[in-house]
């Protein structure tokens, strides 16, 4: 679901060719979307890793905890 989330908030790729992508329909890739939506209002970890994901940005001076081993690559 968060790969969903991701490619419909950071392309520009229809719903129908995201929904090709990962071979599920157009309107498991709109729940998924959603879900991601809400979770991200309940756990802010969610949203501080997907914010990471798509900005590189450290939100409050933390690293989300599934990145901190490559915080500090250089790749």
């Amino acid at each position: 679901m968060v790969g969903m989330y991701l490619s419909r908030e950071t392309t520009k790729h229809t719903l129908y060719e995201i929904a090709e992508t990962f071979q599920r329909h157009h309107t498991a890739i709109i729940h998924g979307h959603s879900t991601i939506e809400s979770y991200m209002e309940i756990y802010p970890e969610l949203a501080r890793s997907i914010n990471y994901l798509v900005n590189g940005e450290i939100s409050n001076g933390l690293i989300p905890p599934a990145f901190m081993p490559y915080a500090n690559c250089n790749n």
